[in-house]
């Protein structure tokens, strides 16, 4: 299930607009316009790819790369991955995700320095790479290239406000984890292994899915099955204002249903680990 069946609120209209069903991923844009559902897949991934890229090069936080990776997924269920001449590129809406991202965290980069990262980011030559590792490409302004990923960047971020709803304030299931992960005193080495979980998530459609909080459960379930690490041997206490006391289990501290978390672990481990695996073979 996506839906939560814990004590969560209700979501609210804006965020349940971003919550899909696997069945909906077979009827995205790009599927109903001819492209296989795997090369949607192995697309997305590539477009996540380029934003962790550009965002290095950058020296932008994980948050910041974060909130773009979630753009780029929730814009390519309303709007076609390239095919043929229709649809758009994954590398120019993963440039203008980060443009965006950036603004919204107030994280702010000029447009040059965005395109700088993109033109450096995706040169694939010996120089090209070599530059990226230095950070030392700068673009000229009277380029024609500088000019074509000025004008795309530009437009495709006018895109992206417009199918997004204008709605960019993601709640992101890294934080979730932190927090959570701290009430319950969990090992940092498990930690790290639940974040890392979290971080290869993004590189799919999960995210539009489950729920940040289901995600996040979801994520440390899954590295405590992998770790052998039994996840109710976590809790936290619990203090009433009246002086009360209770001891918290792991999925309250989340907010969620163990059920829900063991669903949310399964399809990390099959839509992420497993089948981009399998895409690599």
């Amino acid at each position: 299930m996506t839906a939560s069946t814990s004590t969560r609120a209700a979501l609210s209209a804006a965020d349940s607009q971003w919550l899909f069903t696997p069945s909906d991923l077979l009827l995205t844009p790009s599927v109903l316009g001819g492209l296989d559902p795997a090369e949607e897949k192995h697309r997305r991934c590539k477009g996540v790819h380029a934003i962790y890229r550009m965002g290095e090069y950058l020296r932008l936080s994980q948050h910041v790369m974060n909130t773009a990776c979630i753009y780029l997924h929730r814009f390519f269920m309303r709007k076609s991955l390239q095919n043929g001449n229709a649809g758009y590129s994954h590398y120019e809406v993963a440039a203008a995700c980060v443009f965006l991202a950036c603004k919204v965290e107030e994280s702010h980069r000029k447009l040059p320095s965005i395109i700088d990262a993109a033109m450096a980011s995706f040169d694939k030559s010996p120089a090209g790479q070599q530059r990226w590792m230095e950070r030392s490409f700068r673009a000229d302004p009277a380029s024609k290239e500088f000019g074509r990923w000025r004008d795309t960047i530009l437009v495709n971020e006018e895109e992206l406000l417009e199918t997004l709803c204008f709605d960019l304030i993601v709640e992101h299931p890294h934080e979730i984890l932190v927090k959570a992960c701290s009430r319950l005193g969990v090992d940092t080495w498990l930690v790290r292994l639940a974040w890392t979980t979290l971080n290869d998530s993004l590189r799919d459609s999960i995210c539009v899915t489950f729920e940040a909080p289901v995600l996040a459960a979801g994520a440390f379930y899954r590295a405590c099955t992998v770790s052998q690490v039994e996840p109710t041997k976590f809790s936290a206490k619990w203090k009433g204002k009246e002086g009360d006391e209770a001891q918290l289990a792991w999925t309250d501290v989340f907010d969620v249903d163990e059920d829900e978390a063991a669903e949310a672990a399964r399809a990390i481990g099959s839509d992420v680990y497993a089948s981009h695996e399998q895409h690599a073979h």
